[in-house]
């Protein structure tokens, strides 16, 4: 059953809730959380490391199960991921000889007594196999948590609640993988009221062998007064292969590319400016923006229109 979840663009926010309610379950009765929300891996075949994660039950619940599956981007919308539920770590599962629980003592898919409002300490052993294809490996650990006593029928996951957490791991013969990206769509209008903003779509595609973040921002310059203003872009990931389209970070936040609220005059050349992950080559496109203030030539207008209606009929 393959289940699209959206993923987000932070840095620090990539993680997944799925959350059945045919049965009205709400978050108060089956909340549990995850830290890390995201672990990004670089590995030489035939290395391991050990991942820890806490997990913390804030519910009434106790029974837990941890398993991992494979995602990939949707290739229709790469802004979603696709899991498929049915591709545990099984004995026929490829990657199952990848990962092992080493706390507590159990199987993937095993459920293990986590008392209501307590956390634990889940520690997983990942080891990518020496014949491993140099490139990226996508997984989420799914920690499921549901209802006591609930019978495991068809409708027994309308009492579970799911959290992900998203493992990148990049296989590698050093530490420098080979990164390398596109720019697709780098756009701004051709022409504005001077009282709108330029906005800006940019579509980056990853054709490295990596997953990377643009580092990087756009400049917007006015050719007339030679003024400038930046906006810093959003360091999203984005997995090797594939394309997704690229946000700009203020404060924090992530919010659309586009210059602040002000009266824009003239002809503006916006540069964008980026590398991945901070490093290596540097990729640049260029767009331009004529500003032409229509509607305060047409407010203008209006008034002037209206004098002269005015003028006319006083002289009468």
């Amino acid at each position: 059953m393959n289940i699209k979840i959206k993923y987000f663009l932070k840095l620090f926010i990539f993680s997944l809730l799925i959350l059945n309610s045919a049965n009205k379950v709400s978050a108060q009765e089956l909340n549990i959380s995850v830290t890390p929300p995201i672990t990004e891996i670089l590995m030489v075949p035939g290395k391991q490391i050990v991942q820890s994660y806490k997990i913390t039950n804030d519910s009434s619940s106790k029974l837990i199960s941890v398993n991992i599956v494979p995602f990939l981007p949707d290739i229709k919308n790469p802004e979603e991921i696709v899991l498929n539920l049915q591709q545990g770590l099984v004995e026929s599962n490829v990657y199952e000889s990848w990962f092992s629980i080493e706390k507590p003592k159990i199987n993937f898919g095993e459920k293990f007594n986590l008392p209501a409002n307590s956390e634990e300490e889940i520690r997983i052993k990942i080891s990518v196999p020496k014949n491993a294809t140099l490139k990226d490996y996508y997984f989420t650990v799914l920690f499921s948590i549901e209802k006591p006593n609930t019978q495991i029928t068809e409708s027994s996951l309308q009492s579970m609640a799911q959290i992900g957490s998203n493992i990148l791991i990049t296989a590698s013969e050093n530490e420098n993988p080979y990164k390398a990206a596109k720019t697709v769509l780098f756009s701004s209008p051709y022409i504005i009221d001077s009282l709108q903003k330029i906005n800006f779509k940019i579509i980056i595609e990853n054709t490295g062998r990596a997953f990377g973040k643009p580092i990087g921002k756009i400049t917007i310059e006015n050719l007339i007064t030679k003024k400038t203003e930046s906006l810093n872009l959003s360091p999203l990931n984005i997995l090797s292969s594939y394309s997704r389209e690229i946000y700009c970070l203020k404060e924090e936040k992530i919010i659309p590319c586009e210059t602040s609220p002000k009266l824009l005059l003239g002809l503006y050349k916006s540069t964008l400016n980026y590398n991945l992950d901070g490093e290596g080559q540097s990729y640049q496109e260029e767009s331009y923006t004529f500003a032409v203030p229509f509607s305060l030539i047409i407010a203008i207008l209006v008034v002037l229109i209206i004098y002269k209606i005015i003028v006319s009929k006083t002289k009468k």
